[in-house]
Formats: C-alpha cells, sequence, structure tokens
C-alpha cells in the first residue's frame, strides 16, 4: 500500500449554524471528480442525503445547496470532518484509502459551541480515529455511530439505514 506523494486540505468550512445542538462528523470528503455538489456528502454515490430526503422529505428546497443549508439552520444540525488534511493510497472515496495528516479540531469546536449534545459518527471507523485522538471526557455530549452513507457500507440496504437514522436525527 503505497501513500500517494500528495496531499489534500478540506475544501469547505465547517458548517456550524447558529444554536447548532447536533454536529454530523464524518471523514474527509471524496475527490472531486465524483462530486454531484461541492459539499458535505457531495459525491454522487454518497446515500446521506437520500436519506436526509426519506427523512425529511424531497422538495424543491431539498434538491439545492442551499436547500440542504436551510434545512441544517432550522434543525440546528452542523456538519465537520475529523481529517482536515489527507493523503490517499488510492484514488477513490473509501475512508481505508485515507491516510490522515492533520486532523480537525474538534474539541475546540465543542467548546465554542456548548449546545451540542449530541455528536452522530458517520461510520466506525470515524468513531474509532476520534476515540483514539481526541482523548478529552465529554461527558455531556452523547456519541453515536451511525450506518456509514457509503454503497460500500452494504451490511444495511438504504432503507435500514434510513430507518437508524430516523431513530436518532432530531424531527422538524
Amino acid at each position: 500500500m503505497a501513500i500517494t506523494k500528495n496531499s489534500e486540505a478540506h475544501p469547505f468550512k465547517d458548517f456550524l449554524p447558529r444554536g447548532v445542538k447536533f454536529l454530523v462528523i464524518g471523514s474527509f470528503p471524496g475527490p472531486r471528480r465524483i462530486w454531484k455538489i461541492p459539499w458535505f456528502y457531495g459525491s454522487r454515490y454518497s446515500q446521506f442525503w437520500k436519506i436526509m430526503d426519506a427523512l425529511y422529505g424531497s422538495s424543491c428546497a431539498m434538491s439545492t445547496l442551499e436547500g440542504k443549508k436551510a434545512l441544517f439552520r432550522k434543525l440546528r444540525i452542523g456538519l465537520t470532518d475529523i481529517f482536515r488534511k489527507c493523503s490517499r493510497t488510492k484514488g477513490d472515496a473509501s475512508d481505508t484509502n485515507l491516510i490522515p495528516l492533520e486532523f480537525g479540531d474538534i474539541p475546540l469546536l465543542f467548546a465554542r459551541h456548548p449546545m451540542i449534545k449530541n455528536v452522530f459518527f458517520t461510520s466506525s471507523f470515524v468513531a474509532k480515529f476520534f476515540k483514539k485522538f481526541f482523548k478529552q471526557d465529554f461527558k455531556e455530549i452523547n456519541f453515536v455511530t451511525l450506518p456509514s452513507p457509503s454503497p460500500r457500507f452494504a451490511k444495511m440496504s438504504l432503507a435500514e439505514k434510513t430507518r437508524a437514522y430516523r431513530r436518532i436525527f432530531p424531527k422538524v
């Protein structure tokens, strides 16, 4: 397994709406060539926005980037990724091919946004790295590992993933 010489900086700023209560932590965006939208979970293969459509209703507003942001502002859901810089062993979006070079400052994010009480990891891969590298005691925060929205996580169907997300995501 060879490490690529190229490193990638995260292309997006954290999305932290005013009064954010819920935080989704992912890994790192896939390569630009597979983006459907230029934002979190924007890969044409990611099931994240399909799951959100199922939870909150597919509407004209949800079909646009601004619509997605407006919904997450309303629900007070923030988005970030655990890695700020990575390299890839292969040119695809798989988490297993990511080599972390720099982590986001998630403890600072929690300090600046004390209303965050629920954190959703988008995979066990992300949860593992979080637990390994952020040793602080976050007593007042509830951490949940979601089924990965990647279609490569084939242990669960899209319908099963949607049911799992529905149990924990905020209601409108």
